[in-house]
């Protein structure tokens, strides 16, 4: 999971940490490019869920490898969310 999330935020280049724990990890998105340019670029309508994307595609995939998620946007607008992910049956959490 850290293999993947590390290549895969730092290909997209936004501005995130990824903080690891013993049974879980948290990504704080400080950024999101993706979010930035469709409410900022002036290219297309801002759609105001555009981050909910995110929870109905990322939580269910990382689910199947046996991982609890958490998903919480911030502020879609500002690019900002986090994750926490444990492992399964772990009662630690952040969020």
């Amino acid at each position: 999971m850290h293999r993947y999330w590390t290549h895969t935020l730092g290909e997209e280049g936004g501005r995130y940490t990824l903080t690891l724990y013993d049974d879980l990890f948290v990504i704080d998105m400080h950024d999101c490019p993706s979010a930035k340019l469709v409410h900022h670029s002036g290219r297309v309508k801002p759609f105001e869920k555009y981050c909910e994307h995110c929870r109905w595609l990322y939580p269910p995939l990382i689910r199947e490898f046996g991982y609890e998620v958490d998903y919480d946007i911030i502020s879609c607008e500002k690019g900002r969310c986090r994750m926490t992910v444990r492992k399964k049956g772990s009662h630690v959490g952040t969020s």
